[in-house]
């Protein structure tokens, strides 16, 4: 029925993702989200919307995962960070919203992107200024203090340039 339902192959999202075609994810889930919210508001049988409604997580997490790869792609990995946090943020919304809000704590989609998440995260590549802190902290640590100033008055520079 998902098939029949969502007008298209269950499999399709997936198996573009698995070749990497990421923006026919993009268009493929987005079409069955955009479905899934007309039946929704099209309908007077709760039974039927909930039919669909259920998928709305697992296509959430795929559009999620295919617009973060594309920007992963590029190098933007901080894109690709904003992209995970707010298809994250879109599930925890969807199932408080939905007649089960105990399945936020339960959502292995919730729980995938939030592993995900952390891995974007620490191979993110560091900025100019975290790698100067991170050496600040190592030359104090190791009680090199001239390098330790040397290194806090660059920051306090790189600080200020980046405001102006």
């Amino acid at each position: 029925m998902r098939g029949a339902a969502t007008g298209g192959n269950p499999i399709l999202s997936l198996s573009l993702f698995q070749i990497n075609d990421f923006e026919g994810v993009v268009r493929d889930t987005q079409r069955n989200l955009d479905l899934f919210t007309f039946v929704n508001e099209h309908t007077d049988r709760e039974d039927f919307s909930w039919g669909l409604q259920q998928f709305r997580p697992y296509v959430l997490m795929m559009n999620t995962r295919a617009k973060a790869s594309i920007s992963l792609a590029q190098g933007k990995f901080a894109d690709a960070i904003v992209e995970i946090e707010r298809g994250r943020e879109a599930i925890v919304d969807f199932l408080q919203q939905s007649n089960f809000p105990e399945l936020v704590s339960k959502s292995a989609e919730i729980a995938f992107l939030d592993e995900w998440l952390e891995e974007v995260r620490a191979k993110r590549p560091l900025s100019k200024l975290e790698i100067m802190q991170r050496e600040m902290e190592t030359a104090i640590a190791k009680e090199l203090y001239e390098r330790a100033a040397e290194l806090r008055d660059a920051i306090k520079l790189l600080k200020t340039q980046k405001q102006v």
